[in-house]
């Protein structure tokens, strides 16, 4: 499913040091000789549409090298006269061994710190000639399985898409890792750290810790630690470089005013000499959530400025290929959560109502962990009364089910997504359609247009009964999981013990009364 409420954000090994510069571009039928193709069981090689009942995109143009780089081409005319370049290495913090906890991220800045075709400080001299910003998530960014490289050219004329795919290609494989380069930018990353632990940031690590306690995730921040940071060298970057920028383990997507046959040929140019070094990397040991128990997290920061109060639920999930039958699964969970987050924003309007921003979401995080949650900001000093009315909500909505006007209020409101969803498909800017790409494919979704959406879901959610949805959020929240979370601001002279034990008997005992079915405001 391809709808907001079912992403989620994001909130993402060692070999012998070998010194590596990019091949020059060769016959492809040599490159098939020399490839050494990884383990099927460790790298998607092929496409989600290989394992699927649906169809993707007629406007998008798929391609693979023979050395194992796949490509997706797709002409789109804003913004005018320019060209979004991605390279999507499907490897993050995830695929870091102990010893390289922060690698990814920190390799991600040394490729913009000297490669084959542009020594140390050319780079930024190629950004600047075609009207870029150079900086921090600017033209790169680092998650728990995927590191992404973009461009943003000014024209499709094939001397600039060339040079372009120059760029790309020498963050592929040509990669200097210059001692010091290494060492300098070494204060940046640490800079970086230190910038990034607001108390926000605090917060949402400890949630995560939490949530996905027993999981690689709650060990793998991106930003790594200040112990392999501040030891890390160009060999250490080098392991990791070798062990996953590799061909196979690549995807070059290329959306903008182009001319599909020509571009596939300058890709290729660029490309098809491209070779991994060594082998593939073990596969990451990505642990399981614990699926039953209630559990309760208290995180006092009073630097947030606001009292955070979340329910959630977690639980493991074996990834499925992305067919009609599952799209159509994920539709009704979508319609499920839409009608509890209509019900939490009538309490949250309700006058004298202690809860902000109150909202609901489900998904699947890396495609092996399922979640719901319900999150809300409580007035000062009323936690418990939110909490409380969080918990009787998602209680009413499973005991009781929804109402057929609350139905037929949410099949409007996804009917309206859809709609505006095929109206603006024209306007789309490349860069979104790109990322959006990358992420699909990273999620191992098919990438439908949105007429394609409007004429599998519109119907299926005309004819989508009350028992249905009634059935998805069931399907959703009748685990034996509950995380019970309270963040930020609490009342003064209350410890973090002391909260949690508070929150617990509040929890136990809400979970003891009665419920009454949900009344609707008019």
């Amino acid at each position: 499913m391809k709808l907001p409420f079912f992403s989620i954000v994001s909130l993402v090994a060692a070999t012998f040091f070998g010194i590596v510069a990019t091949a020059q571009p060769q016959d492809s039928a040599q490159a098939a000789k020399t490839a050494q193709p990884p383990p099927a069981s460790c790298l998607s090689t092929g496409w989600p549409q290989d394992k699927s009942d649906l169809q993707p995109d007629p406007a998008l143009v798929f391609g693979k090298l023979a050395n194992g780089l796949r490509y997706v081409l797709m002409a789109n005319k804003e913004p005018k006269n320019r060209v979004a370049l991605y390279l999507n290495i499907q490897a993050g913090s995830l695929h870091e061994t102990e010893e390289q906890r922060g690698v990814a991220h920190f390799l991600e800045h040394m490729l913009f710190n000297g490669t084959t075709h542009y020594p140390p400080g050319t780079l930024v001299e190629y950004f600047q000639s075609i009207g870029m910003g150079f900086g921090g998530d600017t033209n790169a960014h680092t998650g728990f399985d995927e590191t992404v490289y973009n461009l943003l050219l000014p024209s499709g004329e094939a001397k600039v898409v060339a040079e372009g795919f120059r760029v790309l290609a020498d963050y592929a494989r040509g990669a200097l890792l210059l001692e010091q380069e290494v060492e300098r930018e070494r204060g940046i990353i640490l800079a970086e750290k230190r910038t990034r632990d607001s108390a926000a940031s605090r917060v949402h690590k400890q949630q995560m810790q939490f949530d996905f306690a027993g999981t690689l995730v709650a060990r793998r921040d991106p930003i790594g630690t200040e112990e392999v940071l501040n030891k890390a060298d160009s060999r250490l970057l080098r392991t990791f470089y070798d062990r996953w920028y590799r061909p196979e383990n690549m995807i070059v997507v290329v959306v903008g005013e182009i001319r599909p046959q020509e571009t596939v040929q300058l890709l290729e140019q660029a490309f098809a000499g491209l070779q991994g070094v060594g082998d593939v990397g073990p596969c990451p040991e990505m642990g399981l959530v614990r699926e039953e128990g209630t559990e309760i997290l208290v995180i006092p920061e009073p630097e947030l400025g606001y009292t955070g109060l979340s329910l959630n639920t977690v639980f493991n999930h074996t990834p499925r290929p992305d067919t009609l039958a599952w799209e159509l699964e994920q539709l009704r969970q979508y319609v499920a959560v839409a009608l509890l987050a209509n019900r939490l924003k009538q309490l949250e309007q309700q006058p004298g109502s202690p809860l902000a921003q109150a909202k609901a979401h489900a998904g699947f995080f890396l495609q092996r962990y399922g979640y719901a949650t319900l999150t809300a900001r409580a007035e000062s000093g009323k936690w418990r009364e939110g909490m409380t009315l969080l918990q009787t909500a998602l209680a009413q909505a499973l005991e009781h089910g929804f109402t057929a006007t609350e139905l037929t209020r949410g099949k409007r409101e996804v009917t309206a997504l859809l709609e505006k969803a095929v109206q603006t498909a024209p306007s789309r800017d490349s860069r979104q359609v790109a990322e959006g790409i990358i992420r699909k494919l990273n999620d191992h979704e098919v990438i439908l247009s949105p007429a394609q959406e409007m004429e599998l879901y519109g119907p299926a959610l005309q004819a989508m009964t009350l028992d249905e949805v009634n059935g998805a959020l069931r399907q959703l929240w009748n685990r034996p999981r509950r995380l019970v979370e309270l963040v930020g601001v609490i009342e003064p002279g209350l410890s973090a013990e002391q909260a949690q034990q508070q929150v617990q008997a509040l929890y136990q005992a809400n979970a003891a009364k009665p419920v009454a079915a949900w009344v609707a405001t008019e």
